[in-house]
């Protein structure tokens, strides 16, 4: 089970290997709502979470986004801008 989260501008926060999603397509979620359990789906040997970062559908390293929730003067833009260059324009 899985849940994917649409941030907007092409940033999608996904966490694979639930035992269950709480909630369901459309739903909007806000900051520190629950949105499933941790579980071991496919062949895990214990409860785990998988979370992967997507932007424009190219896979990042959620590792920035960690650092942003310690910046808060990080706005989307910037994170967006780190992930693919200063120099881009159309965000």
């Amino acid at each position: 089970r899985l849940v994917i989260l649409d941030h907007g501008l092409g940033l999608f926060t996904m966490y694979f290997h639930l035992s269950d999603a709480t909630v369901k397509q459309g739903d909007v979620v806000e900051k520190g709502s629950v949105i499933g359990t941790v579980g071991m789906t496919g062949r895990a040997t214990g409860p785990h979470l998988h979370f992967g970062v997507r932007i424009r559908g190219a896979r990042v390293s959620p590792y920035q986004f960690f650092n942003a929730a310690e910046n808060p003067g990080l706005s989307k833009k910037k994170i967006l801008q780190s992930a693919f260059g200063k120099n881009k324009k159309e965000f």
